[in-house]
């Protein structure tokens, strides 16, 4: 009934709605109102879209610039190589012209040494003597000529190789000695001694002794 209702004659007002109604007709709340839009203003009826930030990728270097590179690298290692060549032939020659010159420096000193002393040993010296001399004079020939020099000029006392005399020309290495001999008239005198690699052997030979084994002829 009407009456029973006391508050409104819609049967079909809700509880939540009369307290809308009073909260905005009573006074005791605030109307939300809707400000208006400035004139002039654009609606938008979306957001503007986020801008996003590319990621950088990375650089390649340019065909040009890479072919450049292998280019220089190429380059780079060929001059290495050439290098590589230049300075192991060098040292190969270095180190061969060293075994060389100490070959026959020690052959020479041995056929001087075999010659010096109160008790000379010829046929020792002899073995240093290469075919272009044992072919013309034999072990007999060379230890007579050798003990000739040693009655008339005194046997070798000292022998000492005259600085910078070391030369070379060919496959022939040459050398130069001062001797001294024991006896009080005879004079020192040089003698050049001239070697040769034997092909069968590889070992030095002398090859020349000068104009002989003395100072001179000897005439005692």
């Amino acid at each position: 009934m009407p009456g029973q209702n006391g508050q409104g004659d819609n049967p079909w007002e809700t509880p939540s709605s009369r307290h809308r109604a009073a909260l905005n007709g009573n006074g005791t709340g605030k109307s939300h109102a809707i400000p208006k839009r400035p004139p002039g203003m654009t609606r938008i009826e979306q957001p503007p879209p986020m801008q996003r930030v590319a990621r950088p990728k990375p650089e390649r270097p340019a065909p040009r610039r890479t072919r450049r590179t292998f280019m220089l690298v190429g380059i780079g290692l060929l001059v290495c190589a050439v290098l590589t060549c230049i300075i192991s032939y060098v040292t190969f020659n270095i180190l061969n012209g060293i075994n060389s010159s100490s070959g026959s420096a020690a052959a020479a000193n041995g056929f001087l040494q075999a010659l010096s002393g109160p008790h000379p040993n010829y046929s020792q010296a002899y073995s240093y003597l290469g075919p272009t001399i044992t072919l013309q004079h034999s072990q007999q020939d060379f230890a007579t000529e050798a003990a000739a020099n040693d009655r008339c000029f005194g046997t070798i006392t000292n022998y000492s190789e005259v600085p910078n005399s070391a030369s070379v020309q060919n496959d022939v290495q040459s050398y130069l000695y001062t001797i001294t001999r024991s006896k009080a008239g005879s004079k020192p005198y040089q003698m050049q001694l001239s070697l040769q690699q034997d092909t069968n052997s590889n070992n030095w030979k002398i090859i020349s002794y000068g104009n002989g084994l003395g100072p001179g002829q000897p005439t005692c």
